[in-house]
């Protein structure tokens, strides 16, 4: 597979503006290198954020996808209330699941 002729869509996840993480996750992003640190968000007082599509989206990159192949859908799942999403994080044990469906053509 040439990841070139790839097309990725990172689906609907927690954002930067609610997804608070520990030490255990700031060290395993900056593992990553470059894309992880730059998706680690200190803000003074607060813990740690993270964007997880932001790190995805560098990763996808480095593997050699083409930048205009990944699509992003849907917002925050945690917070956005202009699309219908589950969120553990937001409705805890009431959460329900979601299912993506990935096919050729």
């Amino acid at each position: 597979v040439v990841p070139a002729e790839l097309h990725a869509a990172l689906g609907p996840t927690i954002g930067p503006c609610c997804y608070e993480v520990g030490d255990e996750v700031v060290a395993a992003l900056e593992r990553l290198g470059e894309p992880g640190r730059a998706s680690i968000q200190h803000r003074p007082g607060q813990r740690d954020h993270a964007d997880l599509r932001r790190v995805n989206r560098a990763l996808l990159i480095a593997a050699g996808m083409n930048p205009a192949q990944i699509h992003l859908v849907g917002g925050c799942t945690a917070c956005a209330t202009d699309f219908p999403c589950h969120s553990f994080r937001r409705d805890r044990a009431a959460a329900g699941r979601q299912l993506s469906v990935v096919g050729w053509r």
